[in-house]
């Protein structure tokens, strides 16, 4: 299981002047996702995108927390459970979920 982070530059500033930063996190329920998470809220990083193999409870906290625009399960039944629990967020299953969530 691996966890990858993705940064990218969004234009604009942030109250200090320096560019701000989004995050895609693949595989945030893991150990290191959920540390991952933590090192991003202490240094003030937009969490856009998060995803987990099946572990939708953990996910479901997450999105609350951080209020991603893309919420990726790779388990297609698991999506669709927590697309349901959690109405207004975009969520996606599958591989090709995964794939939007990292692009």
């Amino acid at each position: 299981c691996y966890t990858r982070a993705f940064l990218s530059h969004r234009s604009g500033a942030s109250k200090e002047g320096a560019s701000l930063k989004n995050i895609a996190l693949l595989g945030s329920t893991g150990s290191i996702g959920t540390n991952t998470l933590v090192v991003a809220k202490h240094l003030g990083l937009s969490v856009v995108a998060l995803s987990a193999h099946s572990n939708i409870d953990r996910l479901e906290e997450q999105a609350r927390a951080f209020s991603p625009k893309c919420i990726g399960v790779f388990d297609e039944e698991k999506a669709l459970e927590l697309k349901k629990r959690i109405t207004g967020m975009h969520v996606v299953g599958g591989m090709e979920g995964l794939i939007e969530v990292a692009t």
